[in-house]
């Protein structure tokens, strides 16, 4: 192992499965068809959004979902807001221009620590 594998592994990695599963259902893009538009959106290849929509693959980082996030609410007017606090517990509100809400939090595993 790396000494950056060491210093940042899995454990402080953050679960935003779900956050990005709740983006991409919220636009549509989990209908038959739609993912391919859902991925060049955030910018990223269809098989690798449909991994992370599977848990097939690792979950993008915050850095990712920022982007991801800023090109979603340019391009659709989607608006999300993040709020990740000192426990690791990410708040998290999708909203778009036609009142449709989503809100909920994501709170780490006592295991994961």
């Amino acid at each position: 192992m790396s000494e950056t594998r060491k210093a940042y592994g899995p454990e402080e990695r953050l679960d935003t499965y779900e956050v990005v599963y709740k983006m991409t259902n919220l636009i549509g893009g989990l209908r038959r068809g739609r993912l391919s538009a859902t991925a060049r959106l955030y910018g990223t290849s269809r098989s690798r959004l449909d991994s992370i929509l599977k848990r097939a693959a690792p979950a993008p980082t915050l850095d990712t979902l920022i982007i991801w996030i800023g090109r979603l609410y340019r391009k659709t007017g989607v608006k999300v807001v993040l709020t990740i606090t000192p426990d690791m517990r990410i708040y998290y509100s999708i909203r778009d221009d036609k009142d449709e809400k989503v809100d909920g939090v994501i709170i780490k595993n006592k295991t994961d620590l």
